[in-house]
């Protein structure tokens, strides 16, 4: 790990640290507030490289080469402004290897209160809610109702703010159902974009009642009127950038 990368990733940190405390952007790239302030008071000795390591790829810097000219970094991006700017739920799907979470994790990244989860197959309720609320930086104690209104409350209170779920086709029903309790609970106050591979769309299809293009540029988003009413397909912008 080079001297000029690691600055790098305390610039980074210093950006950030403009719309966030130290302790809450520490909680947030789930690395301890010693650590973080360690990193940038230049006392790096106390850091090993694979701490280094963990928190570039927190903070999107450890796989940039996939950003420069991507066409799936620009739909991505302005689907999440999309959503962010005009309170939406938006959806997307795309093949394996297209950059589609660097992408995500960079717009979580170079934006205020954006919350980016990555979501797994054994994630349970507990953990999804936990999982949300660490990424806008907030405590994660409290009973699963708790949570989903602290949640709502947060997203109510903040401007623009943005939940980005990936890999969500990988989630089990029940929290299909519990993102439904928080969408209920901040429609119009907010916007979601959950995105996943072939499967995602698959599971969309089945439960979309309503479908509404809007053209913009070479860009087609299809609103989603309802909870997951509908999907935004990208997937032939990534085969182009991989095929």
């Amino acid at each position: 790990m080079t001297n000029e990368f690691k600055n790098q990733i305390v610039s980074e940190l210093k950006k950030r640290l403009d719309n966030d405390s130290q302790n809450k952007l520490a909680t947030k790239l789930d690395i301890s507030s010693t650590n973080m302030s360690h990193i940038l008071n230049r006392k790096w000795e106390k850091i090993s490289d694979d701490y280094w390591r963990k928190l570039a790829q927190a903070l999107g810097l450890d796989n940039q080469w996939q950003l420069f000219g991507s066409v799936s970094l620009t739909t991505i991006q302005n689907l999440c402004k999309d959503a962010q700017n005009n309170h939406r739920f938006l959806a997307g799907y795309g093949s394996t290897g297209a950059g589609k979470t660097t992408a995500l994790r960079s717009y979580s990244n170079q934006n205020a209160n954006v919350g980016y989860v990555l979501c797994d197959v054994l994630m349970n309720q507990n953990q999804f809610l936990s999982e949300i609320l660490q990424s806008f930086g907030l405590t994660t104690e409290g009973t699963k109702i708790n949570k989903v209104q602290k949640i709502a409350n947060h997203l109510n209170k903040v401007e623009n703010p943005l939940l980005i779920l990936d890999d969500f086709g990988k989630v089990s029903d029940s929290i299909y159902q519990l993102l439904q309790l928080i969408y209920d609970r901040t429609e119009g106050s907010a916007g979601i974009v959950i995105f996943g591979v072939e499967y995602l769309k698959d599971y969309l299809d089945k439960l979309r009642h309503h479908l509404k293009n809007v053209e913009s540029g070479d860009e087609i988003y299809e609103d989603v009127l309802g909870f997951l009413d509908a999907y935004e397909d990208i997937e032939s912008e990534f085969d182009s950038q991989i095929g």
